[in-house]
């Protein structure tokens, strides 16, 4: 048994506090390497635990609105594409109608299926849906906004032939969505409102003229009647094309939704550059560098070793050993 002298006990017990403060340093040092944390508790960053909290809290709301951002661009972006298709079929169906004016009894008898060809394809656009939601039904995301044969829309009353009059009497009765405007929270204090439902009068006179026109059989060749039937269709289609007085034409609607992207889109770049910011400084209060710790574990590794070697020496020590 070794015995330790009292005059080199004070010594002896300062080398070894000394060794177990490092051997402290050389496991916190492990630990940061293998974690990539300068800590593991916030005792160990004391002076940034505030400042951190706070931060990753505005982080985890910005990453919220952020995707609260991209689900409604996804959605703007369908209904974008739907605006672009709809405003084709206008076109196209304005341009068929006005051909069909010098056309041959071919052309007119094929009119009536083409325009009901639109006239379907319209109604699926208007019903497009994003995932499970319904994006022009208003607030009732759950049922197709349009629907032709619910009971409530009445077709277009047309008299004759030889005498087809226009129906220019509104009807909104296909309509199974409601009143409410979309809307998404995308920063602090601020949500945006968004979408466009399928009672817009564009659409509704849209629905009307195709339906008016697919009921009609012409004849051949085509009446006065039927002619001034057909100026009535091309009139109400350039007003929804070109000039719907003060209603929205289609070119209007598609306008709105740009406006709404142009929103998201710099309120989705100020909430992107927060995230680096906050990331960034996240990083330099939480993580430690590799090198730096590395570098500090094998000097305290050698200190460690050391002092273990001076405890040792010291221990085996005494006036027997100092003599020889």
């Amino acid at each position: 048994m070794v015995t330790t002298r009292v005059a080199t006990l004070a010594q002896q017990q300062m080398i070894t506090s000394s060794a177990l403060r490092t051997q402290r340093n050389v496991n916190d040092l492990q630990v940061q390497i293998a974690s990539g944390k300068k800590t593991q508790a916030f005792s160990g960053i004391a002076d940034d635990a505030t400042r951190l909290v706070n931060l990753k809290s505005e982080l985890a709301q910005a990453e919220q609105f952020l995707q609260n951002i991209i689900i409604t661009e996804k959605r703007l972006d369908l209904m974008a594409l739907a605006l672009d298709q709809i405003e084709d079929i206008a076109r196209k169906a304005r341009t068929d109608i006005a051909t069909s004016f010098n056309g041959s009894q071919a052309n007119d008898s094929q009119l009536a299926s083409l325009m009901q060809a639109s006239l379907d394809q319209l109604v699926t656009i208007l019903n497009t849906k994003d995932d499970s939601r319904f994006l022009f039904a208003g607030g009732n995301v759950d049922s197709k906004p349009v629907d032709l044969n619910n009971g409530t829309y009445t077709t277009p009353v047309i008299t004759g032939p030889p005498n087809p009059t226009f129906d220019q009497t509104a009807d909104t009765g296909y309509y199974e969505g409601d009143a409410t405007t979309q809307a998404t929270r995308i920063d602090d204090n601020f949500s945006v409102s968004y979408g466009i439902n399928a009672d817009q009068d564009a659409f509704e006179k849209l629905i009307r003229t195709l339906d008016n026109v697919s009921n009609v059989t012409f004849t051949d060749p085509i009446t006065a009647d039927e002619q001034t039937f057909l100026n009535a269709a091309v009139a109400e289609l350039t007003e929804l094309i070109d000039n719907n007085g003060a209603n929205k034409t289609l070119s209007d609607l598609r306008a709105d939704i740009g406006l709404d992207q142009t929103v998201l889109d710099s309120i989705k770049g100020k909430h992107n550059d927060f995230l680096k910011f906050a990331q960034d400084t996240i990083a330099e209060i939480e993580n430690v560098d590799a090198a730096e710790a590395v570098t500090a574990l094998n000097f305290e590794q050698i200190q460690l070793e050391a002092s273990f070697t001076t405890i040792a020496r010291i221990q085996t020590l005494s006036l027997s050993n100092f003599l020889r």
